[in-house]
């Protein structure tokens, strides 16, 4: 483990850069600049409107995504449209979240619990790297469309719960 203890809402991935990329890749616009609000709109005409335990879920979502070092510089508009695209799963504790050597697919956030992370050694041990609390992110690098198989694996210690999301979730 860290010395200082878990690392709190840290991601290695910062600049405007970064960031224009992270957005294309998470929230893609539609060809031509429309917008994406008419078919928001199409669907809540044929469906009905959002359950209110769906939007209060969403709106719980948007708030913390707002808080992650990764998305600090996100609008709303774009932080509701990443929970839009979101999944939310839960984690027991010494719950693989990845293995190290499996393909890289999706960006992780913790938002509740710590995420251990891992390396196993040519020998088979696995030696702790860091331990992460809410609201850090990891594995940014497959978010952004890195063809990575990982370097590490991730744990959940305690109960925990992740947001994800991947290009494929657009």
């Amino acid at each position: 483990m860290e010395p200082g203890g878990p690392v709190r809402g840290g991601s290695p991935m910062k600049g405007a850069a970064s960031l224009l990329g992270l957005r294309k890749i998470l929230l893609p616009r539609p060809s031509g600049g429309k917008s994406t609000d008419g078919l928001a709109a199409a669907a809540q005409a044929s469906l009905g409107p959002v359950a209110r335990t769906e939007a209060k879920r969403e709106r719980d979502l948007v708030e913390f995504l707002g808080r992650v070092g990764l998305f600090e510089e996100f609008a709303r508009q774009d932080l509701v449209r990443l929970a839009r695209a979101a999944h939310e799963r839960s984690y027991r504790d010494g719950e693989h979240i990845y293995e190290q050597g499996t393909p890289g697919a999706a960006l992780f956030i913790v938002r509740s619990g710590l995420v251990e992370i891992r390396h196993r050694l040519v020998g088979g041990e696995e030696v702790p790297l860091v331990s992460l609390e809410p609201p850090a992110s990891f594995s940014e690098d497959a978010a952004m469309g890195a063809q990575t198989v990982r370097w590490s694996s991730a744990v959940a210690r305690g109960r925990n719960l992740m947001a994800c999301a991947a290009p494929s979730i657009r």
